[in-house]
């Protein structure tokens, strides 16, 4: 049986990795939510964002990090 010290500690671990998910990068206001993201749809996007969104997405490049 797992140790309960240890899940709790892993789900602590997982709640600051996932506040820190959607906090926004240096230099900007806010960030797109998660939940956000799962909603467009990239056969239709809707706005230049979501094109450059989409457009990325596609090419398997990576978002900038900080």
């Amino acid at each position: 049986m797992p140790d309960v010290d240890a899940i709790v500690e892993l789900a602590e671990e997982f709640v600051k990795l996932a506040e820190a998910y959607n906090k926004p990068r240096k230099n900007m206001k806010r960030r797109w939510s998660v939940k956000y993201k799962k909603k467009i749809n990239c056969n239709n996007p809707k706005g230049f964002s979501q094109k450059q969104y989409c457009k990325r997405k596609r090419s398997g490049g990576k978002y900038k990090e900080n």
